[in-house]
């Protein structure tokens, strides 16, 4: 049943909720002044309550006009991410299927997660674009990608993660450091250290996990450098900055002056996931999220068995 109203009488109030005032609602919408006050008017009479006050000049909102107005706001913001949706829905039929990935996954796992595509001929190209999470998670919201992987943990509700690969972490030290003659290094030595992380900026989520970690384990830890990757990271370590904690998979990355422990401590791991917008749930997303499950099964299984970070063959 379609309510009493028309869109013009609704969009009408909202904008002349925003302005404050009816002359300004009339310039922007283009109408003139009388034109604005009937369709107020019209639509308090059929709602049956008053939604503004009026003074001699502006108008403000009634209480019920605030709750009326923030209706309305859900209203054209759903409708809006249904046009959205619906837009990238046609577009998936004769265009490519977009997903952004992080830079800061596991380098082995970055070839796997950029050669995906899908096995059936009518499926459109998956075409790749390097960011980091955050500016991906809020791209697969917007609908810009219809899929991202990225560094976990996320909070988004909006989103359905599913986690793909685990790894531990691993300390980045110069090769001479007194801690590079160990098998691996205890979290409390790290206490004793300048340690450089992955900042905030860039995995919030993360940095603030490693945080939280080390302080239940009371180990109070001093990060004097926030990095946003993980080869600035290296640089810095090697230049004598402190040591960096970095996921294990940086360890294949060499760089001259510096070497790579394992961190005893097995509970903090660096989780890589995928996740879609959980609205948008097609057979193609669907499709999309068995062929990176099936394809990176590899790297789970290899270091079930081994128990270990991953090594390159």
């Amino acid at each position: 049943m379609f309510p009493p109203f028309t869109m013009q009488e609704l969009i009408c109030a909202l904008v002349v909720a925003q302005e404050g005032n009816i002359a300004r609602a009339a310039k922007k919408l283009h109408i003139d002044q009388s034109s604005v006050t009937r369709r107020i008017k019209h639509l308090e009479e059929v709602l049956g309550i008053q939604l503004f006050i009026r003074f001699a000049d502006g108008v403000e909102l009634t209480e019920a006009g605030e709750l009326f107005i923030q209706g309305i706001m859900k209203v054209f913001e759903e409708s809006n991410r249904a046009s959205q949706l619906a837009i990238q829905r046609a577009k998936h039929k004769i265009g490519p299927f977009h997903v952004g990935y992080s830079s800061h996954i596991n380098p082995e796992l970055l070839p796997v997660v950029r050669g995906l595509q899908f096995r059936q001929p009518s499926y459109p190209l998956i075409e790749m674009e390097s960011s980091t999470t955050h500016d991906i998670v809020v791209s697969v919201l917007d609908g810009r990608f219809q899929a991202g992987v990225g560094i976990l943990p996320l909070r988004q509700p909006e989103l359905v993660i599913r986690e793909i690969y685990d790894e531990p972490f691993t300390v980045c030290m110069p090769k001479h450091h007194r801690l590079a003659e160990m098998a691996s290094i205890p979290p409390e030595e790290l206490g004793k250290e300048s340690l450089i992380v992955i900042g905030r900026q860039v995995l919030p989520e993360v940095f603030h996990e490693v945080r939280r970690h080390f302080r239940a384990l009371g180990i109070k830890v001093h990060i004097p450098v926030e990095t946003a990757f993980p080869s600035e990271a290296m640089h810095l370590t090697a230049l004598g900055a402190g040591i960096a904690l970095l996921s294990a998979g940086c360890s294949t990355l060499s760089r001259p002056g510096v070497v790579f422990r394992p961190l005893a401590d097995k509970l903090l791991t660096w989780k890589t996931g995928v996740f879609v917008r959980r609205d948008n749930r097609t057979d193609l997303i669907n499709s999309f999220l068995e062929i990176i499950w099936k394809d990176t099964e590899r790297f789970r299984f290899r270091q079930r068995r081994r128990g270990q970070p991953e090594i390159p063959d």
